[in-house]
């Protein structure tokens, strides 16, 4: 079977494990998860907070992952397909040549915590998409509109921030930051501050006309 054709009986299986995910979590976490894409932010919080310990078994990472699959499916578009080694990803994602693997994203959630932030994976593929005009192949019978895909500020700015908070854990890891590393921390600062600037021009251009140099 094509990469690129879907396999019903696959998606029919990935609906049905999402789906019972759902009903599971509300018992098992108290959480109503309901396919929206704040909802990829309750399942960083639900991980950190029910299994900190690290530990995690095989029907949780599969449970996850359908419903972060079936979450960005249903939100972007894309199609189930398998893999050469049998595993479940979406391709086609937002109409477009790209993929995700979201039991692979739930894995390394579990084992990295929140440096492998399903939520921040998910806005930095919708950012790949674009802003609007995407034709949305294999999404979910609700209508995506453009409302819907546009990333707000919030999340830019959330993405924006994610580098320096990498780059803050890593480089004072040791307790101490060198030259070379306080150069690339001076950098990032300059684009996130250019980048929040813009941002906040674009909602008080008045007020801000100054600052954005327009």
């Amino acid at each position: 079977m094509s990469m690129h054709q879907e396999n019903p009986t696959l998606n029919a299986e990935l609906v049905r494990m999402a789906q019972s995910h759902v009903d599971n979590a509300q018992q098992q976490y108290a959480t109503n998860f309901d396919f929206s894409e704040d909802s990829l932010g309750w399942v960083d919080d639900t991980i950190a907070k029910f299994h900190a310990d690290g530990s995690v078994q095989d029907s949780a990472v599969l449970g996850f992952g359908a419903y972060v699959g079936e979450t960005i499916r249903r939100s972007l578009g894309g199609i189930w397909v398998q893999d050469e080694r049998g595993v479940a990803l979406l391709q086609r994602v937002g109409g477009r040549e790209l993929s995700a693997s979201p039991f692979s994203w739930v894995q390394k959630r579990f084992n990295n915590g929140m440096d492998d932030s399903v939520q921040i994976k998910y806005l930095a593929l919708k950012q790949q998409i674009g802003q609007v005009g995407v034709r949305i192949a294999g999404a979910s019978p609700a209508p995506v509109t453009a409302a819907r895909q546009a990333i707000t500020d919030e999340e830019s700015e959330m993405l924006a921030r994610a580098p320096l908070m990498v780059f803050m854990l890593v480089a004072a890891a040791d307790g101490k930051v060198d030259k070379k590393e306080l150069a690339g921390f001076e950098a990032i600062i300059d684009a996130v501050m250019a980048g929040a600037t813009r941002s906040f021009a674009r909602r008080c251009p008045r007020c801000c006309r100054s600052w954005s140099g327009s």
